[in-house]
């Protein structure tokens, strides 16, 4: 079982898996209906990291559990109050599980370039003062955890670029960025804190309300 990582961030159960298997081998360790549902996907790889979070969702909430989707598309665990988030990079698909919060999640490769694609999503203000070792990083980490704050609080009715504030560049000694939302109503007052781990050339940053 190509489980590579497990880590408790805060009171968020995360697990990371490592797909080397076919959709076929895949198909052997999760439910029944998600063998037939994965079979009217598009695509190989889409089948994957379908398969694959499903084989997560067992390890980390039990054999009964399931995955819905709400009418915004955000997953959720049918008839139980545990929270899910899952997301999926280049051969890797993450789910997590939460048991007290609502939370989202990201993972990327940390090697991923996303400067390119920065003024996309970064203010000129923060593109301005970019450290200038880790630039690279700091432009990633910015990309992930607005992918994060995304699966949490939902759409923010404008662009990572205008709404999202990070109040430093890198995580801190602790590996938390605290974070904001400008210009939205109902978002004037809230404050959130990204964790971010980066492990074995992963970045997995988990957001929650702070």
């Amino acid at each position: 079982m190509p489980l590579v990582h497990e880590y408790r961030i805060g009171n968020v159960d995360v697990a990371v898996w490592k797909i080397t298997e076919t959709a076929d081998e895949l198909s052997s360790l999760v439910a029944p209906e998600y063998v037939t549902a994965a079979t009217l996907m598009r695509g190989e790889q889409r089948r994957r990291e379908w398969l694959a979070v499903r084989a997560l969702l067992r390890r980390l909430c039990g054999d009964a559990a399931r995955i819905g989707y709400d009418s915004c598309g955000k997953p959720f665990l049918v008839g139980d109050r545990r929270h899910v988030s899952i997301s999926h990079t280049r051969g890797f698909a993450l789910l997590a599980c939460s048991a007290d919060v609502p939370f989202g999640v990201d993972v990327e490769l940390s090697g991923r370039d996303a400067m390119a694609s920065a003024c996309k999503f970064m203010p000129a203000s923060e593109l301005e003062r970019l450290p200038h070792e880790g630039a690279g990083l700091a432009v990633l980490v910015r990309w992930s955890v607005c992918e994060a704050l995304f699966k949490l609080v939902g759409d923010l009715g404008g662009t990572y670029k205008d709404n999202v504030l990070l109040h430093s560049s890198l995580p801190g000694k602790d590996g938390t960025i605290d974070v904001s939302i400008k210009g939205i109503p109902g978002f004037e007052e809230a404050s959130f804190k990204a964790e971010c781990i980066m492990d074995d050339g992963l970045l997995v940053v988990v957001c929650t309300r702070a």
